[in-house]
C-alpha cells in the first residue's frame, strides 16, 4: 500500500494517496493484531474497497489505455483472494508459508499495479475529480 501511497503524494495526488495510506494503517493494524481484535476485520475490508474506488478513479483517467492494467489488477485480486477463499488454496491455504506467500504476492502486484496506474492518471491530464493537484 505504501508504493501507490506514496506515487500519488509524490504527484500531489494527496487525497489518493490519504486514503491509500489509511488502507495501509488500518490493514497492518488489522494484522498486527489478529485474531485478538476481530472487530477490526470490517474496517479492514471498508478500506480494501476505499482502496478500490481509487483505482477505479485512476483507471478512467487514462481509458482505453488503463483496462488492461485494471483488468491484471482484479484478475490478480479475485483470483487469489476470492477463488482461494472458495477452495482454500492461494491466499488462503491451510499451511500459512504458503498462504503468507500467495498475500504477500497479491499485495505486492496490486501494489506496483495501482502505482503505475495513479503515474499514468497523473501523465495523462484528464483529472476529473481534482484529486491530482496541479
Amino acid at each position: 500500500f505504501l508504493i501507490p501511497s506514496l506515487s500519488a503524494i509524490a504527484v500531489r495526488g494527496y487525497i489518493p494517496g490519504g486514503l491509500v495510506f489509511g488502507t495501509y494503517v488500518v490493514s497492518s493494524i488489522y494484522h498486527a493484531t489478529k485474531p485478538r481484535f476481530s472487530w477490526i476485520l470490517p474496517v479492514d475490508i471498508a478500506f480494501a474497497h476505499i482502496a478500490h474506488l481509487v483505482m477505479v478513479w485512476t483507471t478512467a483517467q487514462w481509458m482505453p489505455y488503463s483496462l488492461p492494467v485494471y483488468a491484471a489488477f482484479m484478475t490478480c485480486a479475485t483470483t487469489i483472494y476470492y477463488y482461494g477463499h472458495r477452495y482454500t488454496c492461494l491466499a488462503w491455504d491451510p499451511d500459512p508459508v504458503v498462504s503468507t506467500r500467495w498475500h504477500a504476492f497479491m499485495h505486492a502486484f496490486l501494489g506496483l499495479s495501482s502505482a503505475f496506474s495513479v503515474l499514468m492518471a497523473a501523465k495523462s491530464g484528464r483529472n476529473v475529480l481534482r484529486f491530482f493537484n496541479k
